[in-house]
């Protein structure tokens, strides 16, 4: 293979002279390795030698066979080392097979090591045959010998260290070789196990002959058969030793011929690899062929020059190569090493380098697939293998292969973050290759792609206009098999692909209402589905549905939204349950409220359907004010009918206008009387009052005007509006409780025109009747008269005049002869008070006054005329006991009036209230109740 590439995957160390003695030494005739690296040689003399360590030293030793070692073998994880050698048993020397548990190598205390178990191999008396080949199987369960005659023997024990009967026999399937004079005897070069896939137990046995290359199946039981892989050799089959054949990690035999290298399975031949020369030695170290060649003709004995080589078949390159000048006296094949002991004394290692160095060195030669198929048959982990790929990707995206690059980083998924690679990709000539890459992570079973890749895929397949991808990738989203996406931003791109029913499809699964409905509105224009959807949603979500896109479901579908309206509307809690906060207008709750509030705002523009839902609300009372309020203000404006009209004539949209309730067409201003009669309509009294005055509705407010109490307020707006009757009826219903109305008929009609003069005379009589103002404030009334024209004509109040100057005239008349009794009880009592300081009394009772019995001593006079026994007075005899009551009534009096005297706010309010303010003051000095206001404390 001299097209193969070559390279220096391992590193070559040359073994001083103290390092590695019994390696150079010439007496070494068999030699392997230990699990644990360690190495074994045994000498012509029979002694076996433990190696440890880089530099070979001797740490053990021991004496296996006293005439001499021909075979080693340590199945792999045995712990039990197989030496075959011969001993001294008589005066011939016999083959015997011994075992060496080798946990015992390297103990300090002797003997180093112990045979666990000793078998002669051949039971006849004559000369043991010679023993050109053996192999000892991994489970220690078998263990066979190929002679120099050609036959094969074969030992099967279960346990190969405690079974007793242990005894080699030969294999009768296995034809026997050629013999006779002039024929040159075929010994068994080698002889292998074949194992099954991750099994220790062989099922087959490879043979090799000078003649031929046979596999035996269930060697030693009555199934055994035998296979003839090759036969007819020739001269130059192979060496003359038993190093011309291995078996790979693969378990399949390789055979080493001049011209080529084999591979045999049990049942056939398989590939060959054309390595020409003479083969001397066949191996297989670790994942690597191991040849030792000759240079040169194969038939030119005389030539010793040779070639050692390690080749990668998987990765079709030669790892190491090394040319002697001499075969080596020894090769030994361990697991982490190859030792070789030359010709000249010398002593050389092959090491293995790491990983990371020899992809290093493949890397700066840029042999990517090289380093890949070295990575395939070393067995390097994954993330390995992704660093490979991961080189190459960036080395070919440096070269401008972008195809190539994003192929092999398809191969570092699971390894190399995604967010590394995506953008290298994201130019929009590079689309393609990203898509391949998300793809790939996408398909990936260990579930690689996050919701993020998979919406940049969709963005992909939409800007590629894959419509088949993109309907897969969501289609396999809805029906459970993609792992992750993320809908909203998913839903997002296929909107703005044109993809509406896919973005329908993602809401609809993942049960996202709220974009379903604006696909529905704004992408599909599907009213009717988008109608039928909030009708599935729950009460608030579809008031919040209905909130959002009201209007332009009334703009398309203005029956069935409205009806939806009133049903959301329906759903809400009773309002009669609900406290309204003074102040607030009769308001609702505040979600309640806004709700309504909110379902109102999306009529705007359309005054009929408005209206029609307002009436329904109100079949379901009680509702809040803003219904009653929002309908009467529609009754009033009159917008509900013109929208009717505008309909009608095809003015407005093309949609039928909403149905009647009630029967026959009522007025809008008929309605809205009806509403402000309706017991428990629910409507704010401030507000329908404010907009029967704004709309002239003259009815409804006298309406809400009575309703409301504000007798002086209608009073104002009959006065205003020329209501003479109704100012007149007004007074009459409500004279009583409010007088004062009749002072302001008066003055109202004082002041109209001259027709109006007919309603003074009934006002005036009303005012005197009920003693309302005086004469002179009913004058002054009247003499305002008007701003323009002749006065009022004195006429209208003479029989008012006369009537109170009479009552004046009799009045005067009668205080004149009160106050001529009173001058004449203040002359007598000023007489009787002269007298009584004056003039000496005399008193005449004969009687007690209290008792009266006759008066005795002592006696107690008063100057009322009144006589009393002390004893009958007690100790009260300043007063007398029959005048006291009628003096401490007095004194009651002079104290209650002193008391009013300072109560000013109770004198105030009473002159307020009285009709004649000047004999309220009066009354009030004639009771001498102002007679100390001058004294007062200011």
């Amino acid at each position: 293979m001299t097209s193969w590439r070559r390279f220096a995957f391992f590193t070559q160390r040359e073994h001083p002279e103290s390092e590695a003695q019994w390696v150079r030494n010439e007496s070494v005739c068999a030699s392997c390795a230990l699990d644990d690296g360690r190495l074994v040689v045994a000498d012509r003399s029979g002694v076996c030698h433990v190696l440890e360590g880089d530099a070979l030293l001797e740490v053990a030793s021991f004496g296996a066979h006293d005439r001499g070692v021909t075979h080693l073998a340590q199945p792999r994880g045995s712990g039990l080392l197989f030496t075959l050698g011969a001993e001294s048993d008589g005066p011939t020397p016999r083959t015997f097979l011994r075992i060496w548990p080798t946990a015992a190598v390297g103990n300090s205390s002797p003997p180093p090591l112990q045979c666990a178990r000793a078998l002669r191999v051949f039971s006849g008396a004559g000369a043991d045959p010679a023993v050109s080949s053996w192999c000892v199987a991994d489970d220690c369960s078998q263990v066979a010998l190929g002679l120099a005659d050609g036959s094969v023997l074969l030992m099967r024990t279960s346990d190969v260290l405690r079974e007793r009967f242990l005894k080699f026999k030969p294999l009768p399937s296995v034809k026997p070789a050629p013999s006779g004079v002039g024929v040159v005897p075929a010994p068994v070069k080698a002889v292998f196990f074949c194992y099954g896939a991750g099994e220790r137990t062989p099922t087959d046995v490879w043979l090799l002959r000078r003649d031929a290359l046979m596999c035996v199946s269930g060697g030693g039981m009555r199934h055994e058969t035998c296979r003839t892989l090759a036969e007819a050799w020739g001269d130059n089959a192979g060496a003359d030793g038993a190093g011309c054949a291995c078996v790979s990690d693969a378990q399949q035999l390789v055979l080493g011929r001049p011209e080529a290298v084999y591979f045999y399975s049990t049942e056939e031949r398989g590939s060959c690899f054309a390595f020409t020369g003479r083969k001397l030695r066949v191996d297989w170290h670790r994942s690597f062929l191991l040849l030792l060649s000759m240079h040169g003709n194969a038939v030119k004995q005389e030539e010793t020059a040779c070639e050692l080589q390690l080749v990668d078949l998987k990765a079709k390159s030669i790892a190491y190569s090394l040319s002697l000048t001499a075969p080596p006296r020894c090769m030994i094949n361990a697991p982490d090493r190859v030792v070789l002991s030359l010709a000249d004394g010398r002593v050389l290692t092959l090491s293995e380098k790491p990983p990371a160095v020899k992809l290093d060195l493949l890397f700066r030669k840029s042999l990517y697939s090289t380093a890949l198929a070295l990575a395939h048959s070393q067995g390097y982990d994954a993330a390995m293998v992704a660093e490979i790929h991961r080189r190459h990707a960036e080395h070919l995206y440096d070269k401008g292969d972008v195809s190539g690059a994003a192929s092999e980083y398809i191969h570092t998924l699971g390894t190399l973050e995604p967010s590394r690679v995506i953008p290298k990709f994201l130019d929009a000539a590079r689309i393609s290759h990203l898509t391949r890459y998300l793809q790939a992570l996408q398909d990936d079973p260990r579930g690689l792609a996050g919701p993020q890749h998979s919406t940049l895929l969709l963005t992909c397949y939409a800007k590629l206009k894959e419509h088949k991808s993109l309907e897969a990738l969501i289609e396999s989203y809805c029906t459970g098999n993609a792992r992750s996406l993320d809908v909203q931003s998913a839903i997002d791109v296929c909107r703005k692909g044109g993809y509406a029913h896919l973005a329908l499809r993602l809401a609809e699964v993942d049960g996202l209402d709220s974009r379903r409905l604006q696909l529905l509105l704004h992408d599909a224009h599907d009213y009717d589905g988008a109608l039928k959807l909030i009708s599935g949603m729950g009460d608030d979500p579809a008031r919040d549905s209905l909130m959002q896109n009201g209007a332009l479901l009334l703009k398309h579908r203005p029956a069935q939204t409205t009806a939806l309206l009133i049903k959301c509307c329906a759903s809400l809690p009773q309002r009669s349950a609900v406290y309204y906060p003074p102040g607030t207008g009769g308001g609702m709750r505040k979600e309640d409220g806004a709700t309504v509030h909110e379902f109102i705002k999306l009529f705007s523009g359309d005054p009929c359907w408005l209206e029609h839902f307002l009436e329904r609300l109100l079949e379901r009372p009680p509702q809040p004010p803003i219904v009653t309020n929002t309908l009467l203000e529609l009754y009033l404006s009159g917008g509900a009918a013109a929208g009717d009209s505008a309909i009608g004539k095809g003015e407005g949209s093309a949609r039928d206008p909403p149905p009647r309730l009630g029967g026959a067409k009522k007025t809008g201003r008929e309605k809205a009387m009806a509403l402000l009669r309706q017991q428990g309509a629910g409507y704010s009294d401030e507000q329908a009052l404010l907009l029967c005055k704004q709309y002239k509705f003259e009815e409804g407010a006298v309406h809400m005007y009575e309703k409301l109490g504000r007798h002086d307020a209608l009073l104002q707006h009959l006065m205003d509006t020329a209501q003479h009757d109704a100012v007149v009826r007004l007074c009459r219903q409500t004279g009583e409780q409010l007088p004062h109305l009749w002072v302001e008929a008066l003055r109202y009609f004082a002041c109209a025109d001259e027709q109006m003069e007919a309603y003074i005379p009934e006002v005036i009589a009303v005012i005197e009747r009920e003693q309302m103002l005086p004469p002179m404030a009913v004058l002054e009334l009247l003499g305002q008269g008007r701003e323009s024209g002749p006065g009022l004509p004195l006429s209208i109040a003479r029989e008012y005049l006369l009537r109170h100057l009479q009552a004046d005239e009799a009045m005067i008349r009668e205080n004149e002869r009160e106050a001529k009794r009173f001058e004449e009880d203040t002359a007598r009592m000023q007489a009787e008070i002269k007298a009584l300081t004056s003039q000496p009394r005399t008193f005449q009772q004969s009687n007690c006054a209290a008792c009266q019995t006759p008066l005795d001593l002592p006696t107690v006079n008063f100057l009322c005329m009144h006589s009393f026994h002390q004893a009958c007075l007690g100790d009260n005899d300043s007063e007398c006991i029959l005048c006291a009551p009628q003096r401490r009534r007095v004194r009651e009096h002079l104290q209650q009036q002193q008391q009013l005297a300072v109560a000013h706010d109770d004198f105030f309010k009473q002159l307020e209230q009285s009709t004649d303010g000047f004999g309220t003051i009066s009354e009030y000095i004639g009771r001498g109740m102002l007679c100390n206001i001058n004294r007062m404390p200011r």
